[in-house]
């Protein structure tokens, strides 16, 4: 793109934007001036300060300095400063201390702050006036007014002076600078008068002490010491430190190896071993923990090794090499060849006359497949990874499992088909086709029946500029190909007709967008009746019943009969009303008032309360308990704990006998009336008026007996 006449890469594409001669991302930068771009660093609300870019939520731009919004939206500028206008006053770019109160000063014409108030009267404190104390010596501390020839305010704390007229202040508190000394916001006492110092928040002498990285405070070994070195200390003018350790200093060239010193004149650092200087010492190196002669040696991988010749500059395996006449190939010396000399493994070739394959020379007749050499007049490659012999000598690809002449030949889907000379060939499937004769559709080979056919439809052939396919049977378009859809084998306008229910049926009016059994509606304005169109008023309300058309906000559709809403709010018919099922209830066809809420349930055509109440075969009775599920007889109960024996309630885990209950694990019901006790938890049937097992036992005249023989019982 064209940027003030200079060209610019399109680095966003249709989005990129120019900034002077250069171009940017709009998305991810802004443009500030002329050829200065900055990112973004507010999103969409990103400005430019100057050159700078910021986000004016959370900053303002001052004379093209980025300040911060020290009262949020009420912020303003004084210069090239931000400020709170409630709190700072500003006079013509000059902003005064936060005692100079803009409720109490203003400006005059020079700039010069001036006060509202009679100063030997009154002081401002925090923008309010309150009565002097010292005349126009009076002072504030949060708020209150103070003489400060008693008092000092020291962090928003008033206190006594600790010093008289020269106290000061030292975080919190005040000192007296004659017995004191502030040390980082501590008071701190003053050990020489002259020279004491701070150490962090500490005091002391220099005459005794040294401070150490500004913290550590360490007691001088020597007098004249003058700096730490680990836990010690020492004279830098007789000394250095190596590494937490004082070592000797020398005259010259003092240096520290590790934690040892030594004379840089006269030796050599090497990896943290001191190594002599050699006799030439401007060629000496190191090379690992050893020094050598770079005239005479080489480092090899941490080893000095001797040259083999004076020209040599590099190194190959563990000797040297001269790399403008030889070639170092993997660790071993080559020949050096001017035409390109290459490296094949450890030997060298010359790339004019030869080739590398797996690691082995081969004449540049031959060609490499995948680490493997070969004669390309007797094989082809097949994708560079597999060699395939040559069908006929001119065959230069593979195609499946064989190979074939690409100038003759094309290959679809691993089949080569032979091309007709000078014409066009393409492939259709595994097929190749003349596509000036024939057509390809989904795979299948289709003769073209006229000139400009260029698509399939069933058997045949058509041209989509003037037919469309209807389930393979050729239709014409009408005006446009954009106005012509299918309907089922047919083709019809859309602009004029549908396809409803499989059939091509003529629109109503231009507008109709849906189907109405044979004809046609406008969805906006018209709903479909069982077929029939009906106009409506409003479509969100609309709604059908049978072939009527209604407004849902009056009527319901009640057994496919219209019927008006009592109330606005009714949702469901209740017989030949409607009700709102929030007030009542539809009890076979009666509306009923909810009595309970939503435990109001029907009795038949009555409402009733569910949790005060049961219903009995269409007959409300009140509930004995709320836990009732229901009746017995004309009484309720629970059915989870009791039991109803012919219309009487007995306890849960009971049996019936008549209208009694009992224990079946201690009785049994005999003739359907009795109720037996059991003479043994075993028994499982009756015997005139006792109970036996009749596994063991026989009722013989009404008596139970025991059994002597299971297979013999005389009666």
């Amino acid at each position: 793109m064209c940027c003030q006449w200079s060209v610019a890469p399109r680095i966003a594409g249709s989005r990129t934007r120019c900034c002077g001669t250069m171009s940017y991302d709009p998305e991810k930068e802004i443009c500030c001036a002329n050829d200065h771009t900055s990112p973004l660093v507010g999103g969409d609300n990103t400005q430019c300060c100057g050159l700078e870019a910021y986000d004016p939520r959370k900053s303002i731009c001052c004379g093209h300095d980025i300040q911060p919004l020290v009262a949020g939206k009420d912020t303003h500028c004084c210069a090239h400063e931000s400020y709170d206008p409630m709190e700072r006053l500003c006079c013509q770019g000059m902003l005064f201390p936060p005692h100079i109160h803009p409720d109490c000063y203003h400006c005059d014409d020079n700039g010069h702050e001036v006060a509202t108030f009679d100063t030997n009267k009154n002081a401002c404190c925090n923008g309010k006036l309150v009565p002097a104390v010292a005349g126009n010596l009076t002072c504030c501390c949060k708020g209150k007014a103070f003489d400060p020839r008693d008092k000092i305010c020291c962090d928003n704390v008033l206190q006594e002076r600790n010093g008289g007229a020269v106290s000061f202040c030292c975080g919190k508190d005040n000192l007296d600078p004659v017995t004191q000394i502030c040390c980082n916001g501590e008071v701190q006492p003053l050990l020489n008068e002259k020279i004491t110092r701070c150490c962090n928040k500490r005091s002391f002498d220099p005459d005794f002490q040294v401070c150490c990285d500004s913290n550590l405070l360490l007691t001088k070994l020597k007098k004249d010491d003058t700096c730490c070195c680990g836990n010690s200390t020492y004279n830098t003018n007789k000394a250095v430190c190596c590494d937490g350790n004082v070592q000797l200093r020398y005259k010259k060239g003092t240096q520290c190896c590790g934690t040892t010193s030594f004379d840089a004149t006269k030796m050599l650092c090497c990896d943290g071993v001191v190594q002599p200087l050699g006799k030439k010492k401007a060629v000496t190196r190191c090379c690992g923990k050893k020094s050598y002669d770079a005239e005479q040696k080489l480092c090899c991988n941490g080893n000095p090794v001797k040259k083999t010749k004076k020209k040599d500059l590099g190194c190959c395996g563990s000797g040297t090499y001269d790399p403008r006449s030889q070639i170092c190939c993997n660790g071993k010396q080559g020949k050096f060849f001017k035409g390109g000399t290459r490296c094949c493994d450890t030997e060298s070739y010359d790339a004019r006359k030869s080739i590398c394959c797996n690691g082995k020379v081969f004449s540049s007749k031959m060609r490499c497949c995948n680490g493997v050499a070969y004669d390309p007049n007797l094989h082809v490659c097949c994708d560079g990874m597999v060699l395939r012999e040559k069908n006929n000598v001119n065959d230069n690809v593979c195609c499946g499992t064989s190979t074939m002449n690409y100038d003759t030949h094309i290959c679809c889907e691993g089949k080569s088909t032979e091309r007709p000379n000078d014409r066009e060939f393409r492939c259709c499937g595994s097929q190749g086709f003349d596509p000036e004769t024939h057509i390809c559709c989904n795979n299948v080979i289709v003769k073209r029946e006229k000139m400009g056919d260029n698509w399939c439809c069933g058997e045949t052939s058509i041209n989509t500029n003037n037919q469309i396919c209807c389930r393979g049977n050729p239709q014409s378009i009408y005006e446009t190909v954009d106005n012509t859809f299918c309907c089922k084998q047919k083709s019809f306008n859309y602009r004029t007709q549908m396809c409803c229910f499989g059939k091509v049926v003529d629109k109503r009016t231009p507008k109709d967008d849906y189907c109405c059994g044979n004809t046609t509606v406008d969805a906006k304005d018209e709903i479909c009746c069982q077929g029939v169109p009906r106009r409506v008023p409003d479509i969100s309300t609309a709604f059908c019943c049978m072939d009527k058309a209604a407004d849902m906000s009056e009527y319901l559709c009640c057994d496919g009969k219209m019927v008006a809403k009592n109330g606005a709010d009714d949702q469901i018919c209740c017989g030949e009303v409607t009700i709102n099922v929030n007030k009542e209830i539809c009890c076979e066809g009666n509306p009923q008032m909810l009595v309970g809420d939503e435990y109001t349930k029907c009795c038949g055509s009555k409402s009733y309360d569910s949790r005060k109440e049961i219903c009995c075969e269409g007959r409300r009775m009140t509930k004995r308990n709320p836990d009732d599920t229901c009746c017995c007889g004309n009484l309720s109960m629970n059915a989870r704990t009791e039991i109803c024996c012919m219309d009487t309630i007995g306890d849960a885990g009971m049996l019936c006998c008549m209208e009694k209950s009992y224990d079946p694990e201690k009785y049994m019901c005999c003739d359907g009336r009795n109720i037996v006790r059991k003479r043994s938890p075993s028994d499982n049937c009756c015997c005139g008026d006792e109970t036996m097992d009749s596994s063991k036992e026989i009722c013989c005249d009404e008596k139970p007996q025991p059994k002597e023989n299971d297979d013999y019982i005389l009666l």
